[in-house]
C-alpha cells in the first residue's frame, strides 16, 4: 500500500503559493525572490529557535537589528538553491544594486532598514495571514491547541516558520531530486495544478493510499507550458526547458491533450519515501509552529 499523499500535496501546494506571493510583492524574477528569502532565513533563522532571543521579536515592529543577523556566503546561497554559483552570484549582484541586500565581509544580508520599509512590514503580515489561512486548510491538526487569531504580536513568529518551511523544504527537495529552485516550483505547480480543482476534498477528505489510484487517475488534467509559464512570471522558455526536464527525469507524462500531468507514481516511489518523509515533516513543523505561535516558548 502507498502512503497518505496528503501532506506531501499541502506542502507543495504551500511552496507554490509562497513562490508567487514573493514575486509579487518583490516584483523580482523568480530565482531572484527564492534568493532574497534565502539570505532572510540565513539571517535570523537562528532568532526563532532561540528563545531568549526569539522572545524579543514576535511583534510586527519587532525588526532584529543588523548586529543580530548572520551573513550567508554566495556559496551557500547556490547550494541551498541548486544553482551553479555564478548563476547565484549574479542574482545575489543584481538584488545589491537594487538595494535588496549589501556585503558584510565574505556574505550577505538583507539590512534591518530594508525590513522596516512600510512595503515590507505589509508584506510581512500580508504573509502571516496567507500563512494561517493556508494552515486552516492542513490535511489534520498536528498541535496541542488552536491555531490563533492573526495579530501584530504573533506576526514575526508565524512569519519565520513560514520562511523556514520554504527555504529548508526547498533546499532538502533540490538536493535530493538533483533540481534547482525553479525547477522544484515548477515540479510543484505541475503536481498541484495536474489534480486541480478537486484536489484539496480529495486527498484531504478521501485520504487516498496510493497515487496510483484510479480515482486519482481520473481527475488528472493536463498543464500547458504557457499556464505555469504566467504562474510563476517565469519566460516561456525556461519554462518549457524547465517541465522538459521534469518528462526526461520520468517525474511528468504527456497529457492526451498537449501539456504534462504529474507522474501518477512521483510521490510514491519507494527511492524517494525518505525525502518526502522528511518534507512531510517539514510541513507539519510549520502548522505546529503557527498553532503554538502564542506561546514563544513553545517555538524554542
Amino acid at each position: 500500500m502507498g502512503r497518505s499523499l496528503e501532506w506531501s500535496l499541502w506542502g507543495l501546494d504551500y511552496l507554490g503559493q509562497t513562490a508567487l506571493f514573493l514575486v509579487e510583492v518583490t516584483q523580482l524574477d523568480l530565482m531572484s525572490a527564492q534568493i532574497v528569502l534565502t539570505i532572510a532565513h540565513a539571517n535570523t533563522g537562528h532568532v526563532v529557535t532561540t528563545a531568549e532571543i526569539g522572545r524579543r521579536f514576535t511583534a510586527l515592529s519587532d525588526v532584529p537589528p543588523d548586529d543580530l543577523r548572520l551573513p550567508i556566503s554566495g556559496y551557500a546561497v547556490a547550494r541551498q538553491l541548486g544553482l551553479p554559483l555564478e548563476t547565484a552570484r549574479r542574482h545575489i549582484l543584481k538584488l545589491q544594486a537594487l538595494g535588496w541586500c549589501q556585503r558584510v565581509g565574505e556574505g550577505f544580508l538583507i539590512p534591518e532598514a530594508v525590513w522596516r520599509e512600510p512595503v515590507a512590514l505589509q508584506a510581512v503580515m500580508q504573509n502571516c495571514r496567507r500563512t494561517v489561512a493556508a494552515v486552516r486548510q492542513a490535511p489534520v491538526a498536528v498541535a496541542p491547541v488552536p491555531l490563533p487569531m492573526v495579530t501584530e504580536g504573533i506576526v514575526r513568529w508565524i512569519n519565520r516558520a513560514s520562511t523556514e518551511f520554504f527555504t529548508e523544504a526547498m533546499g532538502g527537495l533540490t538536493r535530493a531530486l538533483g533540481l534547482h529552485g525553479n525547477q522544484v516550483l515548477l515540479m510543484a505547480g505541475l503536481q498541484t495544478r495536474s489534480l486541480a480543482p478537486g484536489r484539496r476534498a480529495a486527498f484531504s477528505l478521501e485520504r487516498l493510499e496510493g497515487f496510483a489510484s484510479e480515482q486519482v487517475h481520473e481527475r488528472r488534467r493536463a498543464v500547458t507550458a504557457f499556464e505555469l509559464s504566467r504562474r510563476f512570471s517565469l519566460p516561456y522558455e525556461t519554462t518549457r526547458r524547465g517541465l522538459a526536464r521534469l518528462r526526461e527525469m520520468g517525474w511528468a507524462q504527456a497529457g492526451p491533450d498537449g501539456g504534462l500531468m504529474a507522474d501518477p507514481s512521483f510521490l510514491d516511489r519507494p527511492e524517494l519515501a525518505a525525502t518526502w518523509e522528511v518534507f512531510d515533516a517539514q510541513a507539519q513543523r510549520l502548522v505546529a509552529l503557527a498553532c503554538a505561535s502564542h506561546d514563544p516558548q513553545a517555538l524554542a
